[in-house]
């Protein structure tokens, strides 16, 4: 039965949410992943996260600020791996989903339930509204258009803008590559990385607390994020073998890693301290726009450079100083 709701005001009349579940929706014949690791709609699965990335600019779709608050606009930002980068479908029933913000736990709504171009999409309290709802169009090479229930309309970057902070809105479907967006499945740690050490796996992050642990993976790009939240220790991180930066206390942030050659990577964080009575989280590594993070190498392959010619390495605790970087949200690494 077809849904048609009659609330006309967002945050009321909520409604309970179907349960979570692998569904398909019938625009498109099964498709499996694409061939970088992308979902496209006919399989997309209602128990995962997905970052939403941009066809016309390459960045992410993104909750400004990472605001928790009801009404909080949504834009495009540098891909940086953040929980307010990531969203799960919720399934509305009818092919129709609500795309929920991780960090916030919020929908994705077009603002006063307008019919309007140029309407702006800001998270807000789950009511399955139709304003609320989207159903995913499949565009060329495994890209996706979002087409609210209520409007009629597409989810896009206004004026085909490719900065930071620009507003993501509803237009009429004209198929344009800033209405498009690869849906890209978020990794658990464990199936990105090797590790040694005492951890404990809680599927998108592991946290950890003694000296000597490492993480182990490859990624193909020209950079790299490290996703940590740690205000006590210190860590190296290793390219192809050699030390390109050592982390200091870095908080909760991604570090990005920018200017590598352009191609298979291997990649090591070590943690290189002691920090006795202190919790640390890893939350995995996130590519570069362009780039992807691949399946996790066998065991100590990320000892050797991409030449094949093994590495130098010593323990955590006795490698020498590297260069320390220090770097925003927005991804762009800062040497200090």
């Amino acid at each position: 039965m077809t849904f048609r709701d009659r609330n006309p005001k967002p945050g009321r009349g909520r409604r309970p949410a179907a349960p979570a579940a692998v569904t398909t929706l019938p625009a498109a014949p099964p498709a499996g992943l694409g061939a970088t690791g992308t979902a496209q709609a006919a399989t997309v699965d209602a128990g995962s996260w997905y970052e939403l990335i941009n066809q016309g600019s390459g960045k992410a779709l993104d909750i400004s600020g990472a605001s928790t608050a009801e009404g909080t606009a949504v834009q495009q930002w540098t891909r940086n791996g953040g929980a307010h980068q990531r969203f799960q479908f919720v399934d509305s029933g009818d092919g129709y989903y609500r795309l929920k913000a991780q960090h916030s736990g919020k929908v994705l709504d077009v603002h006063g339930w307008s019919g309007a171009d140029h309407a702006d999409i800001v998270q807000w309290g789950d009511t399955n509204g139709s304003n609320q709802q989207f159903r995913l169009e499949d565009s060329a090479d495994g890209y996706v258009r979002l087409i609210n229930r209520n409007s009629g309309k597409a989810v896009e970057v206004r004026n085909a803008a490719t900065t930071d902070g620009a507003k993501v809105v509803q237009f009429t479907d004209w198929g344009g590559a800033n209405q498009q967006w690869q849906l890209v499945p978020v990794k658990s740690v464990s199936e990105q990385v090797h590790t040694a050490g005492r951890v404990k796996d809680l599927g998108k992050t592991v946290q950890f607390s003694w000296p000597g642990v490492y993480f182990e993976g490859r990624f193909r790009g020209t950079g790299l994020g490290v996703v940590l939240d740690c205000a006590a220790a210190d860590y190296d991180v290793q390219v192809d073998g050699a030390t390109v930066a050592t982390l200091v206390t870095p908080g909760d942030t991604t570090h990005w890693i920018n200017g590598l050659r352009d191609g298979e990577h291997t990649v090591r964080v070590v943690k290189r301290n002691d920090t006795p009575g202190d919790t640390s989280t890893f939350g995995g590594f996130v590519a570069a726009p362009g780039g992807a993070v691949l399946s996790k190498p066998r065991p100590g392959t990320a000892r050797s450079s991409s030449s094949g010619t093994p590495s130098r390495w010593a323990t955590a605790m006795s490698r020498a100083p590297a260069t320390a970087i220090r770097s925003s949200s927005s991804g762009t690494p800062t040497p200090t």
